[in-house]
């Protein structure tokens, strides 16, 4: 447990543009959940993991594993409004494609 009180952190800091850093920062709980859930995902296609933002925050991480073919119509993940793509398929959908595919049921 952290002095926060809080375990199982984990905080994904989105790349805002082309070529910028994104960053994945969390306590040993949190990156070993999202360690399963990718290992879950190269498994099946697709893995979750539970995890806590550090104000106490809860959210799920969704990892999908796919092809080139099926990123390249999804909307591109950048958080600057200049960065972003139009027209891009959502990647809500795309990862509950791959949840249902994969017998996980509904997020």
């Amino acid at each position: 447990m952290t002095d926060s009180g809080f375990t199982n952190i984990l905080a994904v800091y989105a790349e805002p543009a082309w070529h910028d850093d994104a960053d994945v920062v969390g306590d040993r709980e949190g990156l070993t959940a999202l360690r399963d859930a990718i290992d879950a995902a190269l498994a099946t296609g697709y893995g979750r993991a539970d995890v806590t933002m550090h104000d106490g925050e809860g959210y799920t991480v969704h990892v999908a594993m796919g092809t080139y073919d099926e990123f390249a119509r999804l909307e591109t993940p950048y958080t600057e409004g200049y960065a972003q793509s139009v027209g891009g398929e959502s990647v809500d959908q795309y990862v509950r494609e791959k949840q249902e595919a994969n017998g996980n049921g509904k997020a």
